[in-house]
């Protein structure tokens, strides 16, 4: 039996096995980690956030989690909930650190800006949580115990959601995680820590990832890195750096539910010469997310139809029924009648509407609540129309397929404890960490 060890996981958006490979001589402290423990991860489809974070934590499919998107859509009442936080959304499996806490009662949980972190079982959390005020937005965030946020920024200042999402992305918003994960280990000292370092996935997707934009990001990462491995070599705690996908190469946006509009199946409403989404009186809708798309039917007569209708669409590879969802492991109730996949070269636009005089307000706004799905335009400002751009050529990386190429997987990097697997399955994560806080042998069992 090995020693029970402290931890910290860290969440690299969009870092890949590409990545290290072409720019691993410019960054030493990655380089470093990956020199003895070099490990790529087999993502779950859909390898998106949401879904990707809800499996690395319990160790299940999507099926079981129900983490099938990074939106949730409400049959019941014909609405989007995207990007909720609260951990019981999450079915059917406990997360690592429950069943950790079985041989280690004590343990202590830290989680910052990870999703589904809300009134779960962590003793410290930092999440985005704007407040929707009549006077405006207000930048905040959401901390456990109450105080944990106010304590971080009186000790590093406020976080700002510009920073986290929007035209203004940047390094600040990786920054002040870092040193709020560092303020954390040092002043409350959990033995499990978990952060999420966002800005390299906004520049590959806005640039592409072999971007100089990109590389440029790749090296601040590193930095940041580098200074939460000296952290936690400071107490003997073991550290792990994880990715949830890779980020690869698009050129255009396929739209299915202009296709579905264009075929009767999708209806609108009309007020005031503006046409908005009627998804729960529409026969067929699609909740996009990146490469994948969830297509919602009224009438299952009638899914055959629509299955035929969208594999007809350029831009769509694959349309899963219920057999093809069961074999990808989404076939959960939350899961969309189908699920497109694109081909390697598209994502998947929201849009409904031809003409953008009638679309709906928040189209060309930060709102990732209104949208059926994900909207990667709203990091562009257009100066000309001084709003979010419309133009979808500009995006130009996307991620959510399952690639063939095992360059394009994410990565498992490990300090401080034995991990010697070259490939790893995304439901394996979640075992091997707990196993580290257990001290439980992890030879032949990764």
């Amino acid at each position: 039996m090995a020693k029970p060890k402290n931890l910290l996981v860290v969440n690299v958006a969009a870092l890949s096995m590409r990545m290290l490979k072409d720019y691993g001589g410019e960054l030493p402290n990655l380089s470093r980690l990956a020199k003895d423990s070099l490990c790529s991860i087999t993502p779950v489809l859909p390898a998106v956030t949401v879904p990707m974070q809800a499996t690395l934590t319990t160790g299940v499919l999507p099926s079981r989690h129900g983490m099938v998107a990074n939106g949730i859509y409400q049959r019941a009442h014909g609405k989007f909930d995207n990007w909720e936080q609260p951990n019981n959304l999450l079915e059917g499996a406990p997360r690592f650190w429950d069943r950790a806490r079985e041989k280690r009662r004590d343990l202590k949980v830290a989680m910052l800006f990870w999703q589904n972190s809300k009134y779960g079982s962590c003793d410290f959390v930092v999440t985005p949580e704007p407040l929707h005020l009549p006077t405006g937005d207000v930048s905040y965030c959401y901390g456990n115990p109450a105080g944990f946020y106010e304590e971080c920024v009186a000790k590093l200042g406020a976080f700002e959601l510009m920073w986290y999402w929007g035209p203004m992305t940047n390094f600040k918003g990786s920054r002040w995680i870092t040193d709020a994960t560092m303020h954390t280990l040092r002043t409350h000292k959990p033995e499990l820590a978990l952060c999420y370092l966002p800005h390299l996935d906004y520049s590959a997707q806005k640039f592409g990832p072999a971007s100089s934009q990109t590389q440029a990001d790749l090296k601040l990462i590193d930095g940041l890195i580098g200074e939460l491995a000296a952290e936690c070599e400071k107490d003997g705690r073991a550290i792990a750096v994880v990715s949830e996908y890779a980020i690869t190469p698009v050129s255009a946006a396929v739209a299915p539910n202009r296709v579905l509009a264009k075929a009767g199946l999708l209806h609108t409403w009309t007020v005031k010469d503006i046409d908005f989404l009627d998804a729960g009186g529409s026969e067929a809708f699609c909740m996009v997310d990146h490469q994948v798309a969830h297509v919602f039917v009224r009438n299952p007569a009638r899914i055959a139809e629509v299955k035929a209708l969208l594999e007809k669409t350029p831009g769509v590879a694959k349309v899963l029924d219920e057999a093809g969802k069961e074999a990808a492991g989404i076939n959960h109730p939350r899961s969309g009648d189908l699920v497109l996949l694109s081909t390697p070269d598209h994502w998947f636009s929201y849009y409904w509407f031809e003409d953008a005089a009638r679309a709906p307000g928040f189209t060309r706004g930060v709102d990732i609540h209104q949208k059926p799905g994900y909207d990667p335009l709203e990091m562009f400002f257009d100066p000309a129309t001084k709003s979010i751009s419309q133009n979808a050529a500009l995006i130009k990386g996307s991620h959510g397929l399952v690639g063939a190429d095992p360059l394009d997987k994410p990565v498992f990097l490990t300090h401080g404890f034995n991990q010697t697997k070259k490939q790893i399955g995304a439901c394996e994560v979640a075992g091997v960490l707990e196993r580290v806080l257990t001290g439980e042998e992890l030879k032949d069992r990764v």
